[in-house]
């Protein structure tokens, strides 16, 4: 077996002997429009739209999100395991410069991108991780060398910029596997890796020159802890004591044009401020480069998990803007870092539950989207999420993000002055494609976007130009130039009508929410919308249809539909009144519980504990349905009031029908609607 030699010398001193010192020429242009920072790795992926090789279907996806920036692999041993679908023709390359000049590779080269980011390897693969030999050293800096040659020339006078990474490089080292003694010749032997990568590249530049186009050498880490990440342990705890990085360890021995960082430990709500942190810390110890000086850091690898955990259940709108909210805390502090480009990970998810046996090129597509985990902008049954929307309005801006020389001149995650930002429960509601507008004094919202935020179904009718939209047991309609809101057939008048913008439906925030039973506040200070959330609402009970109901409110099994943040409180030793249990809101926003006979309601008596002199419709509130949609307001008696002997001030009473019910009703449903979160409270119901 061969024995290898340590590189003591670096392989920036071997390729000093066989190298001018002079760049022909040193100029690359830095990127400054959004276009160009923010790119979209393709890579893997289960599923495919087009008969389109997979390679070349990815990359037209992403300029029609508006990115010029792409990154994929360059693997001769892997390119038909992770561009396998439509993609019969990959055959086996035995070396780099073989595989870009790849059929499949030339038409994607020969694409509007103005950059492309490979993470690529030679072949066959060098194992450095027990230092590199002179040969292989040589070997790696002459595929590097040739592949960037060939680009240098075939492209010249596009103004193309082409990069050439590794990929994760901390998950390479396995620092954590090797032994105290074995840890030098790893970290020496990587580096001398890199280096030979950026030798093979600098030479051709060299050599050739780079007019209109441009190649650059670049090493990616992603072991970079944060402050806190330091004081929990938490790279320790997972792989051992004693853990090193990359970053301190073996890019100080490298002289790379770029160093990239896999960002996936701020990929939660929580984490993603501390990205400028981890990037800051990167550049201390990465070498300037001639290309870019000391703002020579990008950020290879950011995203979120729409699928984490399940979902992002509690955000506004679903588990697609929960993720969109992180991305959007990433890329602003990448921005505000002044990365050269921020690469989202990825066009179509790779993360899959139970991947296909056979990975060939007429595979079926998995277009489950449930078995993924949503690192995605476009999903497995080809619907676009909101990250992919808000891609396609901030590379569409003409702003640009930096100077000539890297300094930060606009943010696209940040909103611009003015913006109206609009919140649910303290989170931001996201917009992607059109902003709210402030009209007459009222605040405008995209019609679709803030259904959704409220898990309402729409629907929109092009004939009449108007807008229904059913949340539960709540009917909003609205139209056109129309300043008339109807709530479950009662009509309100608005200030200001729905109208069309930038070809989408804007509609009144303060109305459409009020009517569906959230509570609406402007911040002038802040130029902020604060909206309370709508409660879930509880699917139907089937089995609580019954001829006569008696709840005694221990449980919700009597209850037909309920909306879902109550509190139960047991309440059996009473002193005032034989009762079991009472609820009450855990929340100011309103709520409500519904009941179901299989025959027509003729009475009804409701216990409640209240505050002050009794109930008012302004705090409760029953209606009455025939169906379970179509909502009648039922006017009540307020009977038995007694006062509390265990809180002085309070009252019990019961709110009965009138003196006679409608024929036909057989839906109750009785409504919390006061500010107060915890009055009045139910304590009985019997519907007969």
């Amino acid at each position: 077996m061969k024995r290898k030699i340590l590189a003591l010398i670096s392989s920036a001193v071997i390729s000093s002997l066989i190298m001018p010192t002079a760049f022909a020429d040193s100029s690359i242009p830095r990127p400054q429009k959004t276009e160009d920072v923010l790119g979209v790795v393709h890579e893997g992926g289960y599923y495919a739209f087009t008969d389109t090789d997979y390679l070349n279907e990815g990359a037209d996806k992403i300029l029609e999100m508006g990115s010029k920036t792409i990154k994929v692999w360059l693997h001769p041993k892997n390119m038909s395991s992770s561009y396998y679908l439509n993609s019969p023709e990959w055959g086996s390359p035995t070396n780099l410069q073989d595989l870009i000049k790849h059929k499949y590779f030339k038409d994607l080269l020969d694409k509007p991108f103005n950059t492309y980011i490979f993470s690529a390897y030679e072949y066959p693969l060098v194992s450095w991780q027990d230092g590199m030999t002179a040969d292989e050293v040589k070997t790696v800096e002459g595929q590097f060398y040739e592949t960037a040659k060939y680009l240098l020339t075939e492209y010249k006078g596009t103004n193309k910029t082409f990069v050439f990474q590794n990929w994760e490089g901390d998950g390479a080292l396995q620092i954590q596997k090797a032994s105290e003694d074995q840890r030098e010749v790893r970290y020496q032997g990587m580096a001398d890796w890199l280096n030979a990568r950026q030798d093979g590249i600098t030479r051709a530049r060299e050599e050739v020159g780079m007019d209109g186009v441009y190649t650059v050498g670049c090493a990616e880490f992603n072991w970079i802890p944060s402050e806190a990440e330091l004081a929990s342990k938490k790279f320790e705890n997972s792989y051992g004591e004693n853990v090193t990085y990359g970053y301190q360890t073996v890019v100080p021995r490298t002289h790379m044009d770029l160093y990239s960082f896999s960002s996936w430990g701020t990929n939660t709500m929580g984490e993603a401020p501390s990205l400028k942190e981890k990037l800051e810390k990167y550049a201390e110890q990465a070498p300037d480069s001639e290309l870019y000086g000391a703002k020579n850091i990008m950020l290879g690898e950011f995203g979120a998990k729409e699928n984490l955990n399940g979902e992002y259940k509690t955000y506004p709108g679903g588990s697609g803007y929960g993720a969109l909210a992180v991305v959007q805390e990433q890329l602003k502090a990448a921005i505000d870092f002044g990365v050269v480009y921020a690469m989202y990970w990825e066009m179509y998810c790779n993360g899959i539950n139970g991947a296909p046996a056979e990975l060939k090129p007429d595979t079926p597509s998995v277009t489950d989207n449930k078995r993924y985990q949503g690192v995605w902008l476009i999903r497995a049954d080809g619907s676009i999420t909101p990250t992919y929307e808000y891609f396609k309005r901030i590379t569409a801006d003409t702003a640009d993000v930096y100077d000539s020389e890297g300094n930060t001149l606009y943010n696209p995650a940040e909103k611009k002055p003015g913006d109206i930002s609009v919140y649910i429960d303290k989170k931001p509601l996201l917009f992607t494609d059109q902003e709210p507008v402030l009209m007459n004094d009222r605040t405008m919202v995209p019609m679709r976007r803030i259904f959704e935020a409220y898990d309402a179904e729409v629907e929109w009718n092009q004939d009449t130009w108007s807008i229904r939209a059913t949340r539960g047991d709540t009917v909003v309609e609205l139209t056109i130039g129309d300043n008339i809101i109807r709530v479950n057939g009662e009509e309100k008048a608005m200030d200001v009508a729905p109208l069309i913008m930038n070809s989408r439906t804007l509609v009144p925030l303060r109305f459409v929410s009020e009517a569906l039973g959230c509570d609406v506040q402007w911040i002038q200070e802040t130029n902020s919308v604060e909206l309370s959330a709508l409660p879930e609402i509880i699917k139907p009970n089937d089995a609580a249809v019954k001829e006569s109901i008696k709840d005694d409110m221990t449980t919700f099994d009597n209850a037909y539909m309920h909306s879902s943040n109550w509190t139960t409180h047991s309440d059996s030793n009473n002193p005032d009144v034989d009762i079991k249990a009472r609820i009450y809101r855990n929340s100011p926003s309103p709520e409500f519980v519904q009941y179901a006979l299989n025959t027509d309601i003729k009475t009804f008596n409701i216990m409640l504990y209240a505050a002050k002199e009794g109930p008012t419709d302004a705090e409760i509130v029953v209606y009455a349905s025939k169906d379970g949609n179509t909502w009648d307001k039922i006017s009540y008696n307020v009977v038995d009031i007694k006062d509390s002997t265990a809180k002085p001030g309070f009252k019990w009473c019961n709110i009965v029908n009138p003196e006679s019910m409608p024929t036909g009703y057989r839906h109750l449903k009785i409504e919390c609607v006061s500010r107060d979160r915890y009055f009045p409270q139910v304590a009985r119901v019997e519907i007969n």
